[in-house]
């Protein structure tokens, strides 16, 4: 039954409410489902899993979603959402006091407005993604590392571009004082290139 239920959300053309659809249905496999895994399967639009309350690890890479509402998963531990069309604005974390790892990477993020609560991160990739300070003239001015003070706990950062000509003007703009950095005392690894 488990299996059926996951080939059904694989294969249902998941959008927000498809997704919802689907939980309603089989209610009872929700409540239970602790990893789910749908990177790779074109998924497009917004994904809505605030009903899988047991979900520890999430899998949602290599897709085309333009939207992530997990909020008030308290259990949430990892969120692997790289290489989709994600942004600050269309990303909903809220309520995740277990989230340690994050890997955002290859999606369209200008800010860290969606971490409220980021002091139990400790691994978090965004590399190739569209951070700058939003100026009222045409060029976007680069940020600070400043962003980072209060993830207190990371152990690695990954903030660097490596595919910055494919992406039309959309890249890391990252600058200043790595002193910004000083207070993270469990970092161990900083990609910065």
């Amino acid at each position: 039954m488990f299996g059926a239920f996951v080939r059904g959300l694989l294969f249902s053309g998941i959008g927000g409410s498809a997704v919802s659809s689907l939980a309603d249905e089989n209610y009872a496999l929700k409540d239970e489902i602790i990893e789910l895994d749908v990177s790779k399967k074109g998924l497009e639009n917004s994904l809505n899993l605030n009903d899988f309350v047991k979900l520890r690890v999430l899998k949602c890479g290599n897709n085309k979603l333009t939207g992530l509402n997990v909020s008030g998963l308290v259990k949430l531990e990892v969120i692997e959402c790289s290489n989709n069309l994600l942004t600050s604005e269309s990303l909903r974390l809220s309520g995740l006091s277990r989230l340690e790892t994050f890997l955002g990477k290859h999606n369209l993020f200008e800010n860290l407005d969606f971490f409220k609560s980021p002091e139990n991160l400790r691994h978090l990739d965004l590399t190739d993604n569209n951070f700058h300070k939003r100026e009222t003239t045409l060029e976007k001015e680069s940020v600070g590392l400043d962003i980072f003070s209060n993830f207190v706990n990371l152990e690695s950062l990954k903030i660097g571009n490596y595919s910055r000509e494919t992406k039309n003007g959309k890249y890391n703009r990252f600058c200043g004082s790595l002193e910004h950095l000083s207070e993270l005392k469990n970092l161990k690894k900083l990609d910065i290139n």
